[in-house]
């Protein structure tokens, strides 16, 4: 579970999972409030999710390290040169206050996730993330190849279609002459 930098209350705490990110807010000394699923397992993961649409998630208070496991985690303010900070106390409180006051969240692996609730918490906006953003990309070039998939495949069966229309034609003219 390697820490790369410092991590400070307030931070926006980045876990990379392979696949995955998973994300927190730095509230005290390797402790961060988070988003997880109700019940003992500490993160909402799985890739299958993105195909449930909505869950709900509740609020979580736990180590840095522990939710950490073996991969790569640290603070990663990535939007601080494009939305001002709130003060470290207020950023810390606001996510406490969500904690403390058990309320729920409607999950969601693109639209509402844990990264979109750390950027609420740092910078009091409603930004979708850097998950969401690449997620778009990915169902755009998805929906580009399969277009243009299914316009080759269209071009394709239209030149076959006119090949046999102009064979047919051919076997007509043959036909009359003989």
């Amino acid at each position: 579970m390697p820490l790369l930098g410092r991590i400070e209350v307030g931070d926006m705490v980045k876990f990379e999972r392979g696949s995955y990110s998973h994300w927190g807010v730095c509230t005290d000394d390797d402790e961060m409030v988070h988003l997880g699923p109700e019940g003992n397992d500490q993160e909402l993961n799985s890739i299958s999710l993105a195909f449930q649409g909505e869950k709900k998630a509740i609020f979580k208070k736990d180590r840095i390290s522990w939710i950490a496991r073996d991969c790569n985690y640290y603070a990663h303010n990535y939007l601080d040169d494009k939305y001002k900070p709130q003060p470290a106390s207020d950023i810390r409180n606001f996510a406490l206050k969500h904690f403390k006051r058990a309320i729920e969240w409607k999950y969601h692996l693109i639209w509402d996730n844990c990264e979109k609730f750390a950027i609420l918490c740092r910078y009091r906006v409603d930004y979708m993330g850097s998950q969401a953003e690449s997620g778009l990309i990915a169902g755009a070039m998805g929906a580009g190849l399969l277009g243009l998939g299914l316009a080759a495949l269209a071009g394709y069966a239209a030149s076959r279609d006119t090949s046999e229309e102009e064979k047919r034609k051919e076997d007509r003219v043959k036909h009359i002459k003989y």
